[in-house]
């Protein structure tokens, strides 16, 4: 069978905790013409899990966890939750008052928004080479 190869924009990224340990890779196109949707319904599901938090019912809490999971492995199209949320749960607060979830959150926005400016710039740039005869 014959192969088409294509590609996707992926990249691979090293999760590493604050001592600089390797605590897996994640892979996903920061810059997927589809992801700021999906990222945003990522932050509304993690708005909507405190709430449930917020109760300390404890059944309201495993769901609020599977439900971030489910999340984010619906933003990446792959089991995301189980590369990031079998270090700890999703739901774990941090030294510095976050909930790992947010902090997992903010660092792949981090990302998703340098990559989608440094991959708009190259996009530009390669289209004015075709069309600036026409600015003439």
């Amino acid at each position: 069978m014959e192969r088409i190869l294509v590609n996707d924009g992926s990249k691979s990224y090293e999760i590493v905790n604050q001592d600089d340990e390797v605590l897996g890779v994640f892979r996903f196109n920061p810059s997927d013409s589809n992801i700021i949707e999906k990222y945003n319904s990522v932050v509304e599901s993690l708005e909507a899990a405190f709430q449930k938090v917020d109760t300390g019912d404890e059944k309201f809490v495993m769901e609020a966890s599977r439900e971030i999971k489910e999340k984010f492995d619906d933003l990446f199209g792959q089991n995301t939750s189980k590369t990031f949320f079998s270090i700890t749960g999703p739901l774990t607060p941090l030294s510095n008052g976050q909930l790992f979830a947010e902090n997992v959150v903010e660092a792949i926005g981090f990302i998703i928004e340098k990559e989608m400016k440094v991959r708009a710039k190259k996009v530009q740039e390669r289209m004015n080479k075709y069309t600036e005869k026409y600015k003439k």
